[in-house]
C-alpha cells in the first residue's frame, strides 16, 4: 500500500466537494494543469472501499494504457482510504448536462458516442480467469437490499416500493435482477459507468491518440453480462430526461433521443429487451442510493414509482 498523502497538497487548490453517505468526492487542480479527483468512503457506507481486485486491475490495465481518441478509462491510485484519479477536467458530463449550458448538450452527443465505444472495447477485453465471481459491487448492493434491507430508510423504501408497485411488478424486478446475476455471458464490465464519472477535458487534444475525456474506472468493475453497463447508461439518460422535463420545460426533448442514439451508435449495437430491463434496475438502484444515502423525499419517491411502473409494464 502506498503511503497516504495529504488529502490536498500545498500546491493544490480545491475546486469542488460533494458526496453522499456512500461516497465523497473532492476535486482539486494541480500545477501541471491536470485535475485530481479524490474519492473516499461516505460515513454511511458498509461495503469495503478501494480499487479493483488485482486480477480485475490487471485486465483493465491494457485498456487504460492504450492510446485511443475520444474517451479513455483512468484507474485509481490508492492511498489509505483515498482513491485518487488524474483527470483532464474538473466537471462531470452529468453536471454539464444538468447545468443547462448551451454548449454542454452540443458536446454531450460526442461524449456519449465515445463512452459507447469505450465500453464496447472494455467488454471485448480478455477477462481474468479463476474461481472468483467478481460480480460488480453495484448489482451486489442492489441484490442485498432487495433480499434483506438493513433497517432505517432502506427498509422504509423496500416496504414503500413493494406496496406501491404491487407484487407482480416487484417480482418482475427481482426476476430481471436474478437473470442478470445468474447469466453465464460474463465479460469485463465497468460496473457503474455513470455520466457523473465521465469527465470531459478542458480543451481540445492536440496529439494524435490523446483522450479528450476520461471515465473513472475500477471501483465497481467486475464480471457481468455487457448489458450491466449498457443498461446503466440508458437508465441514467432516462432519469436525466425526466429531470429535464421537470425543471427545463423549454429544453429540446428530442435531445435525449439523440443522446441515446449517439451512445448506441458508439457501442455498435442496439439494446435488446434484457438491456432495457437492466436500465430499469439502474433506476431502482439510484432511487435506493438517494433515499438511503442522501435524504428521504416523498415527492421524489412518488415520481420514481411512476417511472418504474411505466417501464416495468412496458417491458413485461
Amino acid at each position: 500500500m502506498k503511503p497516504k498523502p495529504p488529502s490536498v497538497g500545498v500546491e493544490e487548490r480545491v475546486l469542488d466537494q460533494y458526496g453522499t453517505g456512500h461516497v465523497q468526492t473532492t476535486i482539486v487542480s494541480v500545477p501541471e494543469r491536470n485535475f485530481t479527483w479524490i474519492r473516499t468512503p461516505g460515513p454511511a457506507r458498509s461495503q469495503p472501499f478501494g480499487g479493483p481486485p488485482a486480477p480485475i486491475r490487471s485486465a483493465l490495465a491494457a485498456l487504460a494504457t492504450g492510446r485511443q481518441p475520444g474517451v479513455g478509462c483512468v484507474l485509481p491510485e490508492a492511498y489509505g482510504s483515498e482513491l485518487r484519479y488524474t483527470l483532464p477536467g474538473p466537471r462531470s458530463t452529468a453536471e454539464l448536462l444538468l447545468s443547462g449550458e448551451p454548449a454542454a448538450r452540443s458536446a454531450a452527443e460526442g461524449l456519449l458516442h465515445g463512452l459507447g465505444t469505450l465500453l464496447r472495447a472494455l467488454h471485448a477485453t480478455t477477462p481474468p480467469t479463476g474461481p472468483e465471481a467478481y460480480t460488480p459491487l453495484t448489482y451486489r448492493r442492489l441484490a442485498a437490499w432487495a433480499d434483506m434491507p438493513q433497517g432505517g430508510r432502506a427498509t422504509r423504501l423496500h416496504e414503500a416500493l413493494r406496496t406501491s408497485l404491487g407484487p407482480t411488478r416487484w417480482n418482475r424486478l427481482r426476476q430481471w435482477l436474478g437473470e442478470l446475476l445468474d447469466s453465464e455471458n460474463r465479460v469485463l464490465v465497468h460496473g457503474g459507468p455513470s455520466l457523473g464519472l465521465l469527465v470531459p477535458g478542458t480543451g481540445t487534444a492536440t496529439e494524435a491518440g490523446t483522450e479528450v475525456a476520461a471515465l473513472l474506472t475500477g471501483e465497481d468493475a467486475g464480471l457481468c453480462p455487457p448489458r450491466a453497463d449498457v443498461g446503466w447508461v440508458l437508465g441514467e439518460l432516462r432519469e436525466l430526461r425526466m429531470w429535464s422535463a421537470l425543471h427545463r420545460s423549454s429544453a429540446d426533448p428530442s435531445f435525449w433521443d439523440r443522446a441515446e442514439a449517439a451512445f448506441n451508435h458508439g457501442y455498435g449495437q442496439q439494446p435488446d429487451l434484457p438491456t432495457h430491463r437492466t436500465a430499469v434496475l439502474r433506476v431502482l438502484l439510484h432511487l435506493h442510493d438517494f433515499c438511503v444515502f442522501v435524504a428521504w423525499d416523498q415527492a421524489q419517491v412518488q415520481r420514481y414509482v411512476a417511472l418504474l411502473k411505466g417501464h416495468v409494464d412496458e417491458l413485461a
